[in-house]
């Protein structure tokens, strides 16, 4: 099944994640692994082009410089949200193949699992 739970939001996804990570269920973490690389793809990229597009078009629709002290801040903090987001997406892609494998190969987890779920709770 390759569906994801209604109200699926990026807490839900760190919720569902940490779950099924915690769960040590090899089969629910490979699914639920899989359904979080899909749910950054379907929400979360399109939500990180079209935010700042929009943002933009809003302060320009009310004459808001984008000099505007809150305004840098605002960009400035988008940026540094974008650079932890950029490595989530690559672990998120790497443990969702690392449990398929493991699943396949019907063996456990590798310890470059665990290392890249630390990075990734680090990040998000």
């Amino acid at each position: 099944m390759n569906t994801l739970p209604k109200g699926y939001t990026v807490n839900g996804t760190v919720c569902y994640m940490w779950r099924a990570d915690r769960s040590e269920n090899l089969n629910l973490i490979a699914m639920t692994s899989k359904n979080v690389v899909l749910a950054d793809r379907l929400f979360t990229t399109p939500a990180v082009i079209i935010q700042p597009v929009t943002g933009l078009m809003m302060l320009a629709s009310v004459g808001i410089p984008y000099t505007t002290p809150w305004v840098l801040i605002s960009l400035v903090l988008y940026v540094v949200a974008g650079v932890c987001w950029l490595p989530v997406v690559y672990i998120q892609i790497r443990v969702a193949k690392l449990a398929a494998t493991a699943l396949r190969q019907h063996s456990p987890l590798p310890l470059a699992y665990r290392k890249l779920m630390t990075y990734w709770y680090s990040l998000g």
